[in-house]
């Protein structure tokens, strides 16, 4: 089982620049949801993220709701069903599942690390910055709270944390989204200045 995450490197870039909307991808329909019954909850999970990947956000929606019928402590559905809503800009609701999932694994870097996303596109930095700072402290070889601590600490005007967090972040690697390498390159330029 996977769960889908994501880096904030085209969120933040909307958030930094001052600009806001949604990402969309075109891309064709996955085939209609099977019936209810034919499924476990980990088969609607994983239908779930085909139909994320595929870009059909409401179809992903349906599968991680249904296995979590089926299975209502399935932490990994709960924090994909937040990406879902994140992906549509719901962020409270994004929230309400991460917390969800939160009370039942309180010690998931991953989790953490997207609420810290949720709220820093919210502009709760002081939220997004516990949050990354515990996703960073559960698991300090992942990259993606680094980026979001450089986003953080660029938006607090912190230039030297800034700096810091998005060359650990390029050191220990991309992460879930290899774009991001290229923003925090385009981030630490501009901290540097000329």
């Amino acid at each position: 089982m996977r769960r889908i995450w994501f880096v904030l490197a085209a969120f933040s870039m909307l958030l930094l620049s001052g600009c806001g909307g949604k990402t969309s991808a075109v891309t064709p329909s996955p085939p209609p949801l099977p019936a209810p019954t034919e499924q476990s909850a980990a088969a609607w999970f994983q239908q779930g993220n085909d139909y994320f990947t595929a870009g059909d956000l409401e179809s992903a929606r349906q599968a991680y709701q249904r296995a979590l019928e089926l299975d209502p402590g399935y932490v990994d559905a709960m924090t994909n069903l937040g990406v879902v809503y994140y992906q549509e800009g719901n962020l409270e609701q994004a929230l309400s599942w991460f917390r969800k999932a939160l009370e039942i694994a309180p010690d998931d870097p991953i989790t953490h690390y997207l609420m810290g996303a949720a709220y820093l596109q919210m502009g709760k930095l002081d939220d997004a910055l516990a949050h990354f700072e515990k996703a960073n402290s559960l698991d300090p070889q992942m990259p993606e709270p680094y980026y979001g601590l450089g986003v953080v600490y660029k938006l607090q005007g912190q230039r030297e944390k800034a700096i810091a967090a998005f060359e650990k972040f390029l050191e220990i690697g991309p992460g879930q989204d290899p774009r991001a390498v290229d923003e925090a390159r385009r981030e630490l330029k501009e901290l540097r200045g000329p």
